[in-house]
């Protein structure tokens, strides 16, 4: 007879909620997705194939945190998360640009994606992470 190992109902459990995180982080707020009322991509929004200006870096940069973050949050009655996002605004130059970062998380629950604007003066990379507001145990 096989008996079902409760493991593995965790396992499956997380899968899900992996995979619902990183459609919310993909779709929902860089990819154009009525599925949940979005329907631009956030650096399109603020940047939209603008030179890059030293002086409106900041303004870009706040506008676009304040939009992907409100657009998650707006997801939070369904999906209990903790959102974090980052902004990187480069002036497209011909040289290099290396950033890295690390952190200590559930690789079944939490998710991390990114997504890469492009203009003939401008890169922009935004970052969005998901954490888990509750452990899997905490659920059971």
């Amino acid at each position: 007879m096989l008996t079902s190992n409760p493991s593995d109902q965790v396992v499956k459990k997380s899968s899900a909620f992996h995979d619902t995180v990183q459609h919310i982080l993909k779709t929902c707020v860089f990819l154009n997705d009525n599925k949940y009322g979005l329907d631009i991509k956030a650096v399109d929004l603020v940047v939209d194939d603008s030179t890059y200006r030293h002086t409106k870096v900041v303004e870009w940069s706040d506008a676009i945190l304040e939009y992907v973050i409100r657009k998650l949050t707006a997801l939070q009655q369904t999906v209990p998360y903790k959102y974090i996002a980052t902004c990187k605004i480069i002036q497209k130059t011909g040289t290099g640009y290396h950033t890295c970062s690390t952190g200590l998380w559930d690789p079944e629950m939490d998710g991390h994606t990114n997504y890469r604007y492009d203009t003939g003066s401008v890169v922009v990379v935004v970052d969005a992470y998901a954490v888990a507001a509750k452990s899997q145990t905490e659920e059971l």
